[in-house]
């Protein structure tokens, strides 16, 4: 997903997700509009989501190779 769609994508629904298959990984974005900021939750297939740094190399790297998903495939991986 290219950034600029991802940062638009962000600011009218508050939430995306981003599925890569290389990192069998979900990343949940969500915004934040009243304290300013951007939350990302890592998902792995079967397993609980856990909050994780933006600054994490994985998440730069779902981000650029990834797609995005809705939540159901999100809440079912």
């Amino acid at each position: 997903m290219d950034y600029r769609s991802f940062i638009k994508k962000l600011e009218n629904d508050g939430i995306v997700y981003i599925y890569d298959d290389y990192e069998d990984a979900i990343v949940k974005f969500v915004s934040s509009k009243v304290a300013g900021n951007t939350q990302a939750w890592i998902k792995r297939k079967g397993r609980k989501e856990r909050e994780i740094p933006q600054s994490e190399p994985i998440v730069l790297d779902i981000m650029m190779g990834g797609e995005e998903v809705n939540k159901n495939f999100y809440d079912n991986y």
